[in-house]
């Protein structure tokens, strides 16, 4: 009896105890949980973003701060556009160039004190708070194309093709121009300038003889899968991808040309009627050190801090070309980006028919 008696009560101790324990674990799990720093609503396409990545973000943003971004994704920008007529986030994920148009029109709201870099807009670390940006890069196996073009005619030129293939015709052609000295505009006045017709034939010899081919589907895809050593592809879908030997670099200058990068800065920007306080909180996380810079890596972004430390080869190369200081952020008013959805259309429709 007297037994049955102690079972009873070492097990009520026994009890106590883990009760007890599992008091002081939650208590110290409460004091370590960052403090709860307020709401904010976001909004983004997932042609900029795939919401995976946005997610995961923002997930890091409530371990670290305790914030919680409410975001809402739209399938491309003419979706986002038109949720647009019925209201506003507090943050929209964007380029410089969308930012730029905003300030423009005074949609965007101001911090009472500027958060990291100032430069080179007058809303940058007020009213927008840049990541990265994106251009469009060549994935590259580097164990079946160890060489590295020095032009962009010896890439067109490349024999026993395809070595390359692309799924962004537009953006290689805007890259060359740029580095011929024009601004292509992505509408039909181009046909009228010499420089856009030779290098536009250039490119179209190219896919004739097979050098290079367009693709509708993920061009890194095909690098990965060991169908061609090359891609010609948008930084950002590069996020992610890791394999023994794959490097992003910034694509072959036409020769005798200066090599310099048009790049979309990518960002969040506050918007009008926005809460400040807890806005600056935000972007005090984003450039907390190494956060901003390990957020743009994961999103397929060349970083904004030219210090950013990569993990993989793709990470790596992005972070080289961070430091190169060969990317120019082009001004709002540039027609290509309005124009360029239509012309990849018609630039794909074109060159299909020499394959």
């Amino acid at each position: 009896m007297k037994r049955g008696w102690k079972r009873r009560i070492l097990i009520l101790c026994t009890a106590l105890a883990l009760c007890a324990g599992m008091l002081a674990y939650s208590l110290r799990a409460e004091r370590n949980r960052p403090a709860f720093t307020g709401r904010l609503s976001l909004w983004y396409a997932e042609s900029d973003c795939p919401a995976s990545l946005m997610d995961a973000l923002l997930k890091r943003c409530r371990e670290k701060t305790g914030l919680w971004v409410e975001a809402t994704a739209f399938e491309n920008q003419k979706a986002l556009g038109e949720a647009f007529e019925k209201g506003a986030p507090d943050l929209l994920y964007c380029s410089h160039l969308r930012a730029e148009k905003l300030a423009e029109q005074g949609n965007l709201e101001a911090l009472s004190e500027p958060v990291g870099v100032t430069e080179p807009w007058p809303w940058v670390g007020l009213s927008f708070f840049p990541l990265g940006s994106r251009l469009p890069l060549l994935l590259v196996d580097t164990a079946r194309a160890p060489k590295e073009w020095e032009s962009m005619e010896e890439l067109y030129a490349a024999e026993d093709g395809p070595w390359v293939v692309s799924d962004d015709w537009s953006e290689l052609l805007f890259t060359a121009l740029y580095n011929e000295g024009y601004t292509m505009r992505a509408d039909k006045l181009d046909r009228e300038n010499e420089i856009w017709r030779t290098a536009y034939n250039a490119l179209a010899e190219a896919v004739f003889r097979g050098a290079i081919v367009g693709v509708p589907e993920r061009a890194a895809d095909y690098v990965r899968s060991g169908t061609v050593p090359c891609a010609v592809t948008r930084s950002t879908s590069l996020a992610g991808l890791t394999g023994a030997g794959l490097r992003a670099r910034l694509l072959p200058p036409p020769a005798g040309r200066e090599a310099l990068y048009p790049a979309e800065l990518m960002g969040f920007a506050l918007l009008r009627g926005a809460d400040t306080q807890t806005a600056s909180r935000f972007a005090s996380w984003l450039e907390s050190p190494g956060e901003g810079s390990s957020l743009a890596l994961n999103m397929g972004l060349v970083p904004w801090d030219a210090d950013a430390v990569g993990k993989s080869g793709i990470e790596e190369s992005l972070a080289e070309i961070a430091g190169s200081g060969l990317l120019r952020c082009l001004p709002g008013d540039t027609l290509f980006y309005e124009n360029r959805e239509v012309c990849e259309e018609q630039m794909r429709a074109a060159l299909d028919l020499l394959r």
